[in-house]
């Protein structure tokens, strides 16, 4: 698909694009390892090919003026599985800003999203930048909290490890996969790993890529794997150590693992402080809220998480998506009465029930709407709904032209649709 416009054309990238937009990504992104990370979408990555790539380019200079990229993902939302992209890359030369390319190159990825799917796009970083096309503030990351170095030597010094520590390999991509499964908590909006992108975190990604980390599986006395913690190879120009992920397979496993994930850490952030001859000064625990990590550990500071932007072209059939998940939390309390209607504004969304139970949502014009609806809903408001992103109270104080006439709807509203907290370390 070609779109044009002016003295530019928006395109999908071709084989030959690579070297340009690794060493424009670059020049463009003030980050190491921006341009093997490019290389790695082009040729390594299991979801992505040149094809993902959108660029914008001189119809006259025949040069390439600007690039995105649209990474395919699988996301969790109440233990149902969603696919999304995830926008990342965003750069255009600085002689071709002012002409909205950013604005052209979005449009062709929303497209494609909606003649191909998926239904959810999601992007992080300028704030507010990207709700000029559509995005809402949707996903709510945690906080990051600092640990201070010298309290993790105090933590564990004496504890006594029933567990133990090793570097993971692609061999245990499986067990990875199947502790994610299994222990991830349902209210954790969060991206998915099966065994294909598990073995791409492990061996797959050049070792200079900007997104590569490091990766430790937690063994018991007979060498089963019982956790797993995540952690950049590098520190910040601040002296932290990112930790952007953790898991146990259940309570009694963290009472004992978290000592050990804690001495590693300390290790880690030690050796890679070395590498670059600076201080290894805390940990920034780059997760949901509560983590179990955390334990009672104090934190130094706190850090206010990264904007995370959502977009759906088409929330009837992100719902759709998430109709078992929704299903499953009204399993115990069912609806009244055969339909739910839902008013968009711009389109009606009916959810239906048969005794009580959710087993069906459609869309219909809103010229089709014979009666008052049930919950009047503002696009960007139902989309942080399903997200998670604040409760139907919450959304009711923040929008004032979302409605819901009666206590008992907003109450049923509030089981099918709690607030979720997000892991935001992504496939990419």
């Amino acid at each position: 698909m070609k779109i044009s416009g002016d003295e530019y054309v928006v395109r999908p990238g071709i084989p030959d694009d690579i070297a340009v937009l690794a060493a424009m990504n670059e020049g463009l992104h003030p980050y190491p390892g921006v341009g093997p990370w490019t290389r790695d979408l082009f040729e390594r990555h299991p979801f992505v090919d040149f094809r993902d790539f959108v660029v914008a380019e001189s119809r006259t200079e025949r040069r390439i003026a600007a690039s995105l990229v649209a990474i395919n993902q699988q996301w969790t939302l109440g233990g149902t599985s969603v696919p999304a992209v995830q926008i990342e890359l965003v750069g255009s030369d600085p002689r071709d800003r002012g002409h909205n390319l950013t604005g052209r190159m979005l449009d062709a990825v929303h497209q494609r999203c909606r003649t191909m799917g998926p239904a959810l796009q999601l992007i992080s970083g300028i704030p507010y930048f990207y709700r000029r096309f559509g995005y809402e503030y949707a996903v709510r990351p945690g906080d990051s909290i600092d640990v201070a170095a010298a309290v993790l030597q105090d933590h564990h010094c004496h504890s006594e490890l029933d567990f133990f520590v090793r570097p993971a390999v692609s061999a245990d991509a499986p067990a990875l996969a199947g502790l994610d499964r299994s222990a991830v908590p349902a209210d954790v909006l969060r991206c998915h790993r099966d065994e294909t992108s598990w073995v791409y975190e492990l061996s797959g990604r050049r070792k200079d890529s900007l997104p590569s980390v490091e990766v430790a599986v937690i063994t018991d006395r007979l060498g089963a794997i019982a956790g797993y913690v995540v952690n950049s190879p590098r520190i910040g120009s601040d002296g932290a150590l990112k930790v952007f992920a953790a898991e146990c397979v259940n309570d009694d496993v963290w009472a004992g693992a978290r000592a050990v994930m804690l001495r590693y850490l300390a290790d880690a952030g030690a050796a890679a402080a070395r590498r670059t001859g600076s201080q290894f000064t805390a940990l920034r625990m780059l997760m949901p809220d509560g983590h179990q990590l955390m334990g009672m550990l104090p934190p130094v500071a706190v850090h206010r998480a990264e904007p995370w932007y959502a977009r759906s072209g088409d929330l009837g059939a992100l719902l759709k998506w998430c109709l078992p998940a929704l299903a499953a939390r009204w399993r115990e309390h069912g609806w009244p009465r055969s339909v739910l209607v839902l008013d968009t504004y711009h389109e009606v969304i009916r959810l239906h029930f048969a005794a009580g139970r959710l087993h069906d949502i459609d869309v219909v014009a809103r010229d089709a709407l014979r009666s008052a609806a049930d919950v009047v809903v503002p696009p960007g408001a139902l989309l942080q709904l399903i997200l998670g992103y604040a409760t139907p109270s919450e959304l009711l104080q923040i929008w004032p032209d979302m409605s819901v006439p009666e206590p008992t709807t907003l109450d049923f509203l509030a089981i099918g649709f709690p607030r979720l907290s997000a892991s935001v370390w992504s496939v990419i």
